[in-house]
């Protein structure tokens, strides 16, 4: 079994972030602003974890945790929901100010 390495963070500003996973879990530790365009976690019970250590963090495109998979977004200074965020039967997470754009009313 391979050790667990601590995040890394990115040092430069993430535009659009898109990620998919069928097995484990997706965890983004962000230096800055980023802006989600799509997350998912396929077939398994993976988890999704998105942290902004300084910067919103905006979904711009739908994030999904299948299964048992939990939902966790961190935006230190915010988080801007323009689309959906769904888990069939895990938690979801959300810390930070959320503003809702028009669609997700």
């Amino acid at each position: 079994m391979l050790p667990l390495l601590p995040p890394v963070l990115i040092p430069s500003m993430v535009t659009v972030l898109a990620s998919s996973t069928t097995s484990g879990d997706i965890v983004i530790d962000e230096a800055n602003t980023v802006t989600i365009g799509g997350i998912s976690t396929g077939g398994s019970n993976g988890n999704i974890k998105v942290t902004t250590r300084a910067g919103t963090l905006t979904v711009g495109q739908a994030v999904t945790a299948n299964g048992s998979g939990d939902v966790t977004l961190t935006g230190t200074s915010g988080i801007s929901l323009n689309n959906d965020i769904r888990t069939t039967t895990g938690n979801i997470t959300l810390t930070g100010a959320v503003t809702l754009g028009a669609d997700t009313i």
